[in-house]
């Protein structure tokens, strides 16, 4: 994710706008959650453990072109 983000300018930005700490989700150590409304994951899913002490996330869209798709998926946020 680093380099991919590097490659695409991403973080260049992120640190010329000041940005503290970049974080990225590769080798970070996950919990099991099974959050009760999350009807489609009835066995849960891992998340990085460091979430739980975060104020606030930011979640970053994924744009692609999905003509040679099947199907698309999307991962949505939302604040509890």
């Amino acid at each position: 994710m680093k380099k991919c983000s590097k490659k695409l300018g991403l973080w260049q930005v992120a640190e010329a706008e000041g940005i503290d700490e970049i974080l990225t989700f590769d080798h970070l150590k996950r919990e099991h959650v099974e959050p009760r409304q999350a009807y489609s994951w009835p066995m849960g899913f891992d998340v990085p453990e460091f979430l739980a002490s975060m104020d606030y996330t930011i979640a970053l869209p994924v744009i692609k072109t999905h003509w040679t798709a099947i199907f698309t998926m999307g991962l949505k946020s939302r604040s509890a």
